[in-house]
């Protein structure tokens, strides 16, 4: 008969409380700072630990102490690792996995956190929260002395942090489908408003006789603008929701000169007065790809630099070969951007500093780069401050593994 010691009935007693109480809770909770509060001190209490925090990756590299229990003032939401510092959460992050840390004061496989070793932080563990592309930030239980962590203990604490991984995506798909909701409400309001009432004085007007041959024709263009402007959101929508499921893709070979002449085409329909300069090559260059994806890429950059060219109504738009592949580059004249609008420009409804004057959705260039992922393309902006900006697309000829479809 094997025995078991009664710290580890009671060991397991706790993890297993703990891990079934907060999935109950990743389920429920619709408050991130709620779900985080209850999830360090349901880990503290799993792991009969000293202190528990959840560190927040920031933009730029910082980690923030977001969440935490067993700390004293001055720590929770005031405490961050600047970029590039060393500590155990850095550490972990870097190396993709759990770090143990028998004696903190003692560490040669990084920097200790001045703040922790201070506190009087002896040893701990920690596990990576994952995001859906990119770590959201670490999971971490912390001891003020020496204490060694067992194989459940590490396991416990990844079934926690997937647990909130889970959660984190969940509530981001929430609040981006309200936003979804509250956009299109929005941007379909005016359009079908200037719709409908363009077309009743146009109605009114012809049933009296009223109008001159000018203002028919002004309201007539003003239905026509305001309905494609409504075209053109339900397009882009559409668009997002292919680039999001990644379903029914199918590669195949595609002329890469007559893929981005296509997307001119589209832009000056939209843009009439910009001016396309082309310097494409003498031979054709085939590449492989799902082509409504590679359209959906090519027409929306040509057609933000063809809106955005403030200074001067011209894009540069030049292909090239590269080894094992192919390069587009598409030059506008916005005038440059600042770093802020740089870092965001691929968010999803992120519009730049000159938007105001232009009508849009915020989702063209994110559906840009989420459909650029999925054909394993690569988009790099080049910014000149004062003149202009240019997206350069790297396009391999045939990725590997590619096999018709996907």
């Amino acid at each position: 008969m094997v025995r078991v010691h009664v710290d580890e009935i009671a060991g397991f007693r706790r993890r297993h409380r703990s891990i079934v109480d907060l999935g109950l809770l990743a389920t429920q909770e619709g408050s991130v700072d709620r779900l985080f509060e209850e999830a360090v001190r349901l880990v503290r209490e799993g792991l009969d630990a000293d202190a528990a925090k959840i560190l927040e990756r920031r933009p730029g590299g910082a980690l923030l102490v977001r969440a935490g229990v067993g700390w004293p003032p001055g720590v929770v939401g005031e405490v961050e690792i600047p970029p590039g510092a060393e500590s155990q959460a850095s550490y972990a992050l870097q190396v993709a996995e759990p770090v143990i840390v028998k004696d903190l004061s003692t560490e040669d496989r990084f920097t200790p956190f001045p703040k922790f070793l201070e506190i009087g932080i002896r040893s701990g563990v920690n596990v990576i929260i994952n995001g859906k592309r990119d770590p959201y930030g670490v999971l971490e239980v912390d001891h003020f002395d020496q204490r060694e962590f067992s194989a459940d203990d590490i396991a416990f604490l990844w079934s926690a942090a997937n647990l909130l991984s889970v959660a984190l995506d969940r509530q981001q798909y929430e609040e981006e489908r309200d936003h979804v909701m509250d956009v299109t409400a929005h941007e379909l309001r005016s359009p079908l408003t200037v719709v409908l009432g363009r077309s009743q004085r146009l109605l009114n007007r012809v049933t009296e006789e009223s109008a001159t041959r000018e203002e028919l024709i002004a309201d007539l263009t003003d239905i026509i603008t305001e309905g494609n402007r409504v075209q053109r959101l339900l397009k882009m929508l559409l668009e997002l929701g292919r680039a999001e499921r990644a379903m029914g893709l199918s590669a195949r070979d595609l002329e890469l000169c007559e893929a981005v002449d296509a997307a001119i085409e589209y832009a000056g329909q939209l843009h009439s007065g910009i001016e396309f300069k082309r310097a494409f090559p003498d031979e054709p260059i085939v590449i492989h790809a799902d082509r409504d994806l590679a359209q959906i890429v090519l027409g929306n950059i040509v057609e933000n630099a063809a809106k955005y060219s403030t200074l001067e109504p011209e894009v540069s738009v030049s292909i090239a070969r590269t080894e094992g592949g192919a390069e587009v580059r598409v030059r506008d004249r916005c005038g440059g951007m600042n770093g802020e609008v740089l870092d965001r420009m691929f968010d999803r409804y992120f519009r730049g500093h000159t938007a105001n004057e232009f009508r849009g959705f915020g989702l063209g260039l994110f559906v840009s780069h989420r459909a650029s992922e999925l054909l394993e393309w690569n988009i790099d902006v080049a910014n000149y401050p004062g003149e202009a900006c240019e997206f350069i697309l790297s396009i391999p000829t045939r990725t590997d593994g590619d096999s018709g479809q996907r």
